[in-house]
């Protein structure tokens, strides 16, 4: 009996993502913070890229939501984080997958995530630094 429950102890550790898998669905959760619901086909992608199944991809964005929404204001730090580097890539002209709406003229887009900017109070009462624009 000792056996058998170290062995399926075991056998279901918990491991977490690589960073790189973590940042990759970080930067598709944000941009698309909108609607965070990936199709079918982003959640193939997305598992090809980071190296997991599209049962875990599906998984993890439930979780996020879930988590996002009971804590939006701790969640406020990372979405600019995300934000800001989306920015910089389109700006630098980075046409990488992770910047999709990226022309390399100075021009982004936010995929419609720039409401999350809106209405959400500053954490810790802290003044925001970040400003979300349109170069134009």
């Amino acid at each position: 009996m000792i056996l058998r429950s170290r062995f399926l102890d075991a056998r279901r550790k918990r491991r977490n993502f690589s960073k790189q898998a973590t940042e990759v669905l970080n930067e598709y959760f944000y941009s698309h913070l909108s609607n965070p619901y990936p199709s079918e086909e982003a959640k193939e992608e997305l598992a090809k890229q980071c190296g997991i199944t599209v049962s875990q991809v599906s998984n993890w964005f439930g979780n996020k939501r879930i988590r996002y929404k009971k804590n939006i204001g701790k969640f406020q730090e990372e979405a600019n984080l995300y934000a800001m580097k989306t920015a910089l890539g389109a700006r630098q002209g980075d046409d990488s997958p992770h910047t999709p709406n990226s022309t390399g003229s100075g021009s982004f887009s936010l995929s419609g995530s720039a409401d999350l900017f809106l209405g959400v109070p500053p954490v810790n009462g802290e003044q925001s630094t970040y400003q979300i624009g349109h170069a134009g």
